[in-house]
């Protein structure tokens, strides 16, 4: 049971070290192109076209 907590605690950290980042990135963007610009559509998109097994954007 104590190296599934590890295990979990572990994940958990390198998810929180992936998202960050691409948080601070969309706030960053969100910043520079103003509010309302449609970054979280826009990301969307790019995801999809990069990776179309995935459904990222509302279609």
């Amino acid at each position: 049971m104590r190296y599934q907590v590890r295990a979990v605690l572990s994940v958990n950290r390198e998810l929180v070290l992936l998202y960050w980042p691409i948080g601070r990135n969309i706030l960053n963007r969100q910043q520079q192109r103003g509010w309302g610009a449609k970054v979280i559509d826009n990301l969307a998109v790019d995801l999809e076209t990069a990776f179309p097994e995935r459904m990222f954007a509302d279609d």
